[in-house]
């Protein structure tokens, strides 16, 4: 079966310098193997790679590249049987390759935690930061956990993870749904080298008659008809008990609509009573944005009126969160910042009332589709509402709810505390 081979720039990893790694791609019995050469170019040079008036500095990095091509040209035409592993390391082991090195992420680590590393480099550069920092705790409490730095992915053996597993729980009193948590991080990691083809289907040790994670079946946290009455009709004592109670009124009469996508808002998604946004939280994880409506109440009015922007250029902020011009790291400390005060108040105001759980802002959420779904509202509504994914076959033909349909089921979230 004949078998090429060609240059590839492999956009999807992009390093912490702004450059993308070259790879060697091989055509094999219908599909695409890939072998990295350790050199990290820009789009730009790896344009000018191939143009005729390359520069001196680049000759150099073509030759790299080219000795690759030929020490894998070498081994295709060995009489060794083909074997995407076997030529990775054969690469990688020569000495004489003069492979260009740089401190970016080398797929041939057998290192566990620095694929953790990859991938949580990966999510700060989609300024997915809450993401990162979840990977970050996983990557920390295995290590502490292990008391190791380095360690090989066949060292994640099944007997192994079910071991970890109730030690956490009984040594350590790590909850179960935390060490499924952090489990399911794990089997992403495994699931990237997977999909790299770093580890085989055999190495894999997750799954039905393998390790199966812990999975916790649990209610959304949301707010009782008790408690939200209480919660709604309270006295703020100052300033910030007011701000706190505002905010939470905003996202639970805003179909449940979290802190940073408030914070995103601006005055040209609001037109003739109905705010118009699509969710930050899946920019990142689909490529069809959904559009959520909100019915903009007189309650919502109020928060603005009182903790908003005066109302000046479309393209300025609603809420005085985030600036123009903020990078993504700076907009998430903001928006970090701000929840924290939020609930640290709530957490006050519920010990004044004497609830038996703490309160937090995202609670609004999760009250906002009970309310409605105790009320009678259908799933259909609930779920568009929220910016969920509906079934595919709803997909098909439904098209967003009417504005008076909106408005109709709106009235029973006051319902629900009254």
């Amino acid at each position: 079966m004949k078998i090429e081979i060609s240059r590839y720039l492999d956009t999807r990893y992009k390093s912490k310098n702004n450059t993308y790694p070259v790879s060697i791609r091989i055509y094999h019995n219908r599909k695409y193997d890939y072998v990295k050469t350790g050199i990290y170019l820009t789009e730009i040079e790896y344009e000018e790679l191939h143009s005729s008036k390359i520069k001196s500095a680049l000759k150099e990095v073509l030759k790299s590249i080219v000795k690759v091509e030929t020490l894998i040209t070498s081994y295709l035409n060995s009489s060794s049987a083909y074997d995407i592993k076997k030529i990775r390391a054969y690469i990688s082991e020569l000495p004489n390759a003069n492979i260009i090195q740089d401190n970016s992420f080398d797929t041939q680590t057998d290192n566990i935690f620095d694929w953790f590393d990859k991938k949580i480099d990966s999510l700060r550069s989609n300024s997915q930061f809450g993401s990162a920092e979840c990977y970050t705790s996983t990557k920390n409490v295995y290590m502490d956990y292990l008391k190791v730095s380095n360690a090989p992915f066949n060292f994640f053996s099944i007997k192994k993870l079910k071991d970890m597993e109730v030690k956490m729980m009984e040594e350590r009193g790590i909850e179960i749904s935390t060490v499924g948590k952090h489990a399911r991080n794990l089997r992403a990691i495994f699931k990237m080298a997977l999909s790299e083809e770093f580890i085989t289907n055999k190495e894999y040790p997750f799954g039905r008659y393998k390790y199966v994670i812990p999975e916790v079946t649990q209610a959304k946290k949301s707010l009782s008809r008790k408690m939200m009455a209480d919660l709604m009709n309270y006295e703020p004592a100052n300033y910030f008990e007011r701000r706190a109670i505002s905010y939470f009124k905003f996202s639970y009469f805003g179909n449940g609509m979290n802190l940073k996508d408030m914070a995103y808002l601006k005055f040209k998604d609001w037109k003739n009573d109905v705010i118009s946004y699509s969710r930050k939280k899946t920019k990142n994880t689909t490529n069809r944005l959904k559009t959520i409506r909100v019915i903009v109440i007189e309650e919502m009015k109020s928060v603005i009126s009182e903790f908003g922007n005066p109302i000046s250029f479309p393209d300025s902020y609603i809420f005085p969160i985030i600036e123009s011009g903020m990078d993504a790291e700076k907009v998430n400390t903001r928006v970090h910042t701000r929840s924290k005060s939020i609930n640290k108040t709530l957490e006050n105001i519920c010990k004044k009332l004497d609830f038996n759980h703490k309160v937090t802002l995202g609670m609004a959420r999760h009250s906002f589709a009970n309310a409605l779904k105790q009320e009678g509202a259908g799933i259909s509504f609930i779920q568009e509402s929220l910016g969920h994914g509906s079934a595919s076959t709803t997909e098909h033909y439904m098209n967003s709810f009417e504005v008076a349909i909106s408005n109709k089921h709106i009235k029973k979230l006051k319902n629900y505390f009254k």
